[in-house]
């Protein structure tokens, strides 16, 4: 089997399995430059071969975990177990410009619609959502937690009447679980820090019951058609998916360096610099090389992507005493010294002077975050848990990268905490192994 590759409405590419490891994509003929598949692979006669399974780009939209499950559930027999074959079958509905089908199938078909409407309003329970992923499990999304893309309904009888809303955009769909309580909550909240201390970020909407965000996409244009060319700094340095988290935050800055145009790079390293301080302050422990990427429509106008999965991963036990998702000088720390200032300062470029104010920024935006999350643990009891950890992470956070300013901010958050009667948070004890035993044999005396 071949695949037809397509960047926008033109088939670019071929992509083949030459045996069970070796994949080649080879470039048509008189294919333009402006049509590169990736930043990686720019246009040339000679193919592009990759030599131990499927080239890093074309693996980033491949799902994973609960819509993998559901994609093996469905296509049966038509998924040989192979990153080929479930390229197969997701490639036409992907994040980014390129499409990937089988050649002779329509590239630009759509997966089965559904109304927004209904998430947004309706029943969001783990098992309801469950049903949902598998139903439109024929989407390229990747990530562990549940989500999925949703599709743009035609118009009634030809007239374009919802042009504004659903005919026109796109969206990724995410759950929450029992696991993991209220992690559409959570992120919306995370997401609007990060806004309102002036990073771009990808824009969202909670359903009625708190259950389920919907995201919109940043990689389409106004009619809802996908222009802009998104690759994950995992694929740009030619990483698989499950190494995603051995990246460092120095081969993030080397790779950017490589690709941003000369006369944006200053403007995009301040919007690394904010990004890299929030997770921090945010405590987001999955902030990992899928979770930043570049985008663009040339090679010219490279740019960093709008902030997406953010998310306060150490608001939850099971996460509670994970460290950052990248490390800095070696380190997986979320107290870092002056080694995160050093990074600042001599990687990006950016003035100490300068990052106390993006503390600043962040610290207020934080502030003023928290009083929507108190807010909302009033509208849905079940969060409560959930959102009294975030404040309190929030809280960590700020006095981890702790300064002057930041710590001003800290203060007021600390009185939030107080007044709404959530200052008895205990951190979860981090767990030890027990040295010299197997997790595998039961508890002392069970038997």
């Amino acid at each position: 089997m071949k695949l037809a590759v397509y960047v926008g409405r033109n088939q670019v590419a071929v992509l083949e399995r030459s045996d069970a490891f070796r994949h080649v994509m080879a470039y048509l003929p008189k294919t333009l430059g402006e049509y590169f598949v990736s930043l990686t692979m720019p246009v040339r006669l000679e193919s592009w071969t990759w030599p131990q399974g499927l080239h890093p780009f074309f693996r980033q939209n491949l799902p994973e975990g609960p819509l993998l499950t559901a994609l093996r559930e469905q296509a049966g027999s038509l998924f040989d177990g192979t990153d080929f074959s479930l390229l197969a079958l997701v490639g036409r509905n992907a994040i980014g410009r390129v499409r990937v089908a089988p050649e002779g199938a329509d590239p630009f078909a759509l997966p089965q619609v559904f109304e927004l409407r209904d998430v947004l309003q309706g029943d969001n329970s783990e098992t309801r959502f469950s049903e949902l992923v598998r139903r439109y499990a024929v989407s390229g999304v990747s990530g562990v937690f549940p989500k999925f893309l949703s599709a743009a309904p035609k118009p009634a009888h030809g007239v374009d009447f919802e042009k504004a809303s659903m005919r026109l955009a796109r969206h990724i769909v995410k759950g929450s679980s029992n696991r993991l309580p209220y992690l559409s909550l959570n992120e919306h909240f995370t997401m609007e820090v990060m806004r309102r201390a002036g990073l771009p970020v990808a824009k969202t909407e909670i359903s009625e019951d708190g259950r389920v965000l919907v995201v919109e996409r940043f990689d389409v244009d106004a009619s809802g058609e996908p222009v802009y060319g998104v690759e994950d700094f995992c694929g740009l340095l030619g990483l698989a998916p499950e190494e995603k988290y051995s990246a460092t935050w120095e081969r993030i800055v080397n790779t950017a360096n490589v690709y941003l145009p000369a006369d944006r790079k200053r403007k995009e390293f301040d919007k690394l610099a904010l990004h890299i301080l929030a997770t921090y302050v945010l405590r987001d422990a999955d902030c990992h090389s899928k979770n930043v990427a570049l985008y663009y429509r040339t090679n010219e106008d490279v740019a960093f992507a709008p902030v997406y999965d953010m998310v306060t991963v150490t608001a939850y036990p099971d996460y509670a005493n994970n460290g950052p998702g990248m490390s800095i000088e070696g380190r997986k720390t979320w107290i870092p010294g002056k080694s995160l200032e050093r990074f600042l300062l001599v990687r990006l470029g950016v003035p100490v002077k300068r990052q106390v104010e993006m503390l600043e920024k962040l610290g207020d935006a934080t502030v003023e975050v928290s009083k929507l999350v108190v807010a909302a643990m009033k509208s849905y009891e079940d969060f409560r848990d959930v959102g009294k950890a975030m404040l309190h992470c929030w809280n960590e956070g700020l006095n981890s990268v702790r300064d002057t300013k930041s710590s001003k901010a800290s203060t007021k958050l600390g009185k939030t905490i107080r007044d709404a009667g959530l200052a008895d948070h205990q951190r979860p004890k981090e767990k030890k192994p027990s040295l010299g035993r197997s997790g595998l044999l039961g508890k002392r005396g069970s038997i």
